[in-house]
């Protein structure tokens, strides 16, 4: 995803390791340390990165207030739970997080991902909460093939050129 945004925009690309996740268990300090060891290394050099940041920030709206103004490269995947309303205890929670995001100046750059056995479309895309596709734009498939790796399967292989 970082090298074709940096092909697409020609901007190098940021990259967060979040000590906390909203549907998983916190990251520990020595796993956290050998994350942002693995990532430096991997991406050293590469024309297309940028900085590795540390937060403590779970979701997209507290991502929002630490990095305002930025585009988040998101899966889609990713951006079909950032609309769902249980991550943030209902739809109203839902609406204030997202006007939070916007109001912050951040939008999505979403990629297709193979979801559930299927390849995500616009159309997916487009069904989700309008609050939130108003804020992304999507690669189209064509630019960066859809994938189901996880990036808890990249992080096994340490391949993160």
């Amino acid at each position: 995803m970082a090298r074709v945004t940096h092909r697409l925009y020609n901007h190098p690309v940021d990259f967060e390791l979040c000590v906390r996740n909203v549907d998983k268990p916190p990251i520990n300090f020595h796993d956290l340390s050998t994350r942002k060891l693995a990532m430096q290394n991997a991406i050293q050099g590469q024309p297309w990165a940028g900085n590795v940041h540390l937060t403590t920030a779970p979701t997209f709206a507290e991502k929002a207030t630490l990095f305002p103004g930025v585009t988040f490269l998101v899966g889609f995947d990713t951006f079909r739970r950032i609309a769902d309303p249980k991550y943030y205890g209902g739809e109203e929670a839902r609406s204030i997080a997202i006007k939070r995001i916007r109001d912050k100046g951040c939008r999505f750059l979403v990629f297709h991902r193979i979801c559930d056995g299927k390849t995500s479309t616009m159309c997916d895309v487009a069904r989700l909460f309008s609050d939130l596709t108003n804020l992304a734009d999507v690669v189209p498939a064509t630019e960066c093939p859809p994938s189901a790796i996880s990036s808890s399967e990249i992080r096994k292989t340490n391949d993160l050129r």
